[in-house]
């Protein structure tokens, strides 16, 4: 925090209880007694005396506000005994798809399996089904998680739980979660030690106001909220506890102890061309950029979990110092199959097209392609073959205009219908070849994708 924001709480804090102090009575006789006193002083005395006044209120900023928010103790130190709150904590079969979704999350193996797993919240919410968890890794660290399911995912989906955040497990008496979800709109979680009677919540530029709490526990909607959210707790009048949440911006953060400092993480480019990356020869259109769209619902339900699959996969231990998602496309096959492609880079290297694909029974979605290229010579086709619901199928996302053919073991040449970027067709067992049948056009992709990376 900075100095600023230390003196600016500081002086808030101070503000709030001068404006709750009644001046009435014996403290109003003894502060009015104090006050005459006071005047009679002159020169050294009263120089003194000011300069001790002084000091004594400046020594009060900066140790109150200290002890106020160490009033409770951090969360760490008693957390193991805190009772699972929200209406679904009775959910048993909630707990145990949780901590199974947690497991199978883009989280990296040195860190796994999680032990000493302990539900804090599970609350339905306009959002989907929010859960809070807390766990140690394989490390011994403590570890803070939250995951929930959303009902505007594609049908398949709805149900299931995916990661939202994972954090090193904060050393605040308050554990906090936001979600930003646009059109003025956040959701707010925040669970205190049991016992708590107010949950209150204002973003930097607008007025405390309360949480709709129970037993030291919320799962709010608000409206209108800045980045940054400010929450305090109360035990009657006396505010114990407070906090600052910010939306998660990636899904998981690795364990400080596994981070390891490297300048570059991903292949470099020279001359707008990628080392090692996908390409093709460069025709009308713009290629497989003219075919990813803006970020849309559509594809929402696996951008964040392909992005960070990739994440992990390209850096590995490596701190992230900076990311850039571009944009996708994506589709759900009749049989259940979800495939998406999307543009992606980390710590300033090169935009990698990265192809995800998801089903249904999977506890999460797996990453099959991810590939540096040129922007300034995409290429005009990407082909994989997936493992299907039903068998494997090939899917080959295009502009509608480029023709494409593919044939199985050798067999006959059939035609693939592309639209909206993507076409697909269930092939059997052998080799599968794709071609365009547009001149200066070639197709990159890998022959055969059933392992994914």
């Amino acid at each position: 925090m900075s100095l600023e924001q230390q003196v600016r709480e500081v002086l808030a804090a101070r503000a709030e209880q001068v404006d709750a102090t009644p001046l009435h009575g014996p403290s109003l006789r003894a502060r009015a007694g104090s006050a005459r006193r006071r005047t009679v002083r002159r020169g050294l005395v009263a120089t003194v005396a000011a300069v001790a006044a002084v000091a004594a209120v400046l020594a009060a900023l900066l140790v109150v506000p200290a002890f106020e928010r160490r009033s409770l103790p951090p969360a760490t130190d008693t957390v193991d005994v805190w009772p699972n709150r929200g209406d679904l904590a009775g959910d048993t079969a909630l707990l145990a798809a949780a901590v199974r979704a947690w497991e199978a999350a883009p989280v990296l193996p040195q860190e796994l399996p999680h032990a000493d797993v302990r539900m804090l919240l599970a609350q339905r919410t306009p959002y989907g089904r929010y859960v809070m968890l807390t766990a140690r890794n394989a490390l011994g660290h403590r570890r803070l998680a939250v995951l929930s399911d959303d009902p505007r995912d594609h049908e398949p989906y709805r149900e299931r739980l995916r990661l939202r955040e994972e954090r090193a497990f904060p050393d605040e008496a308050l554990l906090t979660y936001v979600e930003h979800r646009g059109a003025g709109e956040a959701l707010v979680l925040a669970v205190g030690a049991p016992g708590l009677t107010r949950l209150a919540w204002r973003d930097r530029t607008d007025h405390w106001r309360d949480l709709a709490s129970k037993d030291g526990a919320a799962a709010e909607v608000v409206r209108d909220p800045t980045t940054e959210v400010a929450l305090r707790a109360y035990r009657g009048e006396r505010r114990v506890a407070q906090a600052r949440a910010r939306g998660a911006m990636v899904l998981y953060r690795p364990d400080e102890a596994l981070v390891t400092e490297v300048a570059d993480a991903g292949p470099s480019c020279d001359g707008g061309v990628c080392t090692g990356s996908l390409s093709g020869s460069v025709g009308p259109g713009a290629g497989l950029l003219g075919v990813l769209r803006p970020e849309g619902t559509d594809w929402r339900d696996m951008a964040d979990q392909a992005e960070q699959l990739w994440m992990n996969h390209a850096l590995g231990t490596t701190r992230l110092r900076s990311w850039t998602s571009g944009q996708a496309v994506s589709a759900m096959l009749p049989d259940g199959l979800g495939v998406y492609l999307g543009q992606h880079s980390v710590n300033d290297g090169p935009p990698h097209l990265v192809l995800y694909a998801d089903r249904p029974e999977w506890p999460i979605g797996r990453l099959y392609l991810a590939r540096p290229f040129a922007p300034s010579a995409p290429p005009p086709a990407v082909s994989a073959v997936l493992p299907g619901r039903a068998g494997r199928v090939l899917v080959v996302f295009a502009e509608d205009a480029v023709g494409i053919r593919y044939r199985v073991a050798g067999g006959a040449w059939r035609a693939l219908d592309v639209n909206d970027g993507i076409g697909w067709a269930r092939v059997g067992a052998g080799d599968v070849e794709v071609e365009t049948t547009r001149e200066g056009f070639t197709v990159a992709g890998l022959a055969d994708t059933s392992a994914p990376l």
